[in-house]
């Protein structure tokens, strides 16, 4: 029997596994994930009628294509600044990011989760059917039918993998609903501002770098230099965001679109480098907390959530100066999934790591601030 079966393989995973890891308890712990690399595609699922890039199945999880974005307000405490640090080594001007909620780091070149081979380890490649008990001892059936008994599971594959699993395993429905409805942040351009561009109070910490973001009505504004054909709304309009591909779809997208402004928002995206541009443009990232309905086991946009998000996007514009807005534009969806879980008992020895029982994450990236709590619970693991 195994003390612990963690299920899944990405960022957080690796971030509880860590934690378990300084306790240096004499566990057996089994991890169980499927085997294979990024090497091919990430798996999509279908959300209203478009494909997006919201699971994979394989080694690493989403944390093989995560974009590294980690907000200031989640930095700060020892935990945190200890799994940045083993991520990206030592940081110059620290304070910067202790001592701001709302300021963003980006790396420049982005952690990847590392399962780490320990003899300590028993890792196991297969997919997980079923979850049998709760309360006491609960035991894994795998797909190949195999069973695994331990005393606690956690579960760490995210919001659309765990809310299947957890479909499928009856005897969890006492503890914990699975909502009809689940949340996710909202991407939106909101307009094209005719004045120079200046830099966010940039800095840079050596292992990436950082810039200020602005909080409004509960949402955060983003501002990007508006090169070349970038200096006109409609012309960014056009393009949709490539934040949820995988890298080579985006290096692809940036080559065959032939976008000098689309360009210069990625050199400026990931490398914190500012192009002479005549203007700015301005993003938002607005949390919405039922954006998508669960309708005959497919996940699809919300109407009356999505008018909402409208709403606050028409309030956002009107709260920036001399904006240019857009004829038509696209919101982005499917990147940050969460909220479709709610645990009903806090005794159970099924604990879910992800996103899906968080009911409210503010409009922020949340990935950093699961990885320090996955590791935080690993680390004052009590057998």
């Amino acid at each position: 029997m195994f003390d612990i079966v963690l299920i899944g393989s990405g960022l957080i995973a690796e971030s509880f596994l860590e934690g378990l890891l300084q306790t240096e308890k004499p566990l057996k712990v089994c991890v169980v994930a499927p085997s294979g690399y990024p090497s091919s595609p990430l798996k999509t699922v279908e959300l209203d009628g478009g494909l997006v890039t919201s699971m994979y199945s394989g080694c690493r999880g989403l944390g093989a294509g995560w974009h590294g974005v980690i907000p200031s307000k989640y930095i700060g405490n020892d935990e945190s600044l200890k799994l940045l640090r083993s991520w990206y080594g030592d940081m110059r001007k620290q304070s910067l990011l202790c001592d701001s909620d709302s300021r963003v780091f980006v790396p420049y070149r982005v952690h990847r989760p590392k399962m780490r081979n320990l003899n300590s380890v028993h890792f196991i490649s297969g997919l997980v059917r079923r979850i049998h008990g709760r309360d006491k001892n609960p035991s894994i059936e795998l797909a190949d039918g195999q069973m695994l008994a331990c005393k606690k599971v956690y579960c760490a594959a995210g919001p659309i993998n765990t809310y299947s699993l957890f479909a499928r395993s009856s005897d969890l429905h006492d503890s914990f609903k699975l909502n009809s409805f689940m949340g996710d942040h909202v991407t939106a351009y909101l307009g094209y501002v005719s004045n120079k561009y200046s830099p966010p109070d940039m800095a840079r910490h050596g292992g990436g770098f950082s810039y200020q973001t602005q909080l409004l009505h509960d949402c955060v504004i983003f501002k990007r230099p508006a090169v070349c054909d970038f200096n006109n709304a409609d012309n960014v309009a056009n393009y949709t965001r490539a934040w949820s591909n995988q890298k080579t779809d985006i290096i692809k997208k940036l080559i065959t679109n032939g976008s000098a402004g689309l360009i210069g928002e990625a050199l400026f995206n990931k490398f914190g480098i500012v192009l002479p541009s005549r203007g700015t443009n301005v993003y938002a990232q607005i949390e919405s907390k039922q954006i998508f309905r669960l309708i005959n086991n497919s996940w699809v946009t919300n109407e009356e959530s999505l008018k909402k998000v409208f709403a606050t996007i028409s309030l956002l514009r009107a709260g920036v100066s001399g904006l240019s807005v857009p004829e038509k534009y696209k919101v982005g969806v499917g990147i940050h999934f969460f909220g479709n879980i709610q645990p009903l008992s806090s005794d159970s020895c099924i604990k879910v790591l992800d996103a899906s029982i968080d009911q409210h994450l503010g409009p922020y990236h949340h990935t950093f601030f699961k990885c320090v709590k996955a590791y935080e619970l690993g680390k004052c693991y009590d057998k």
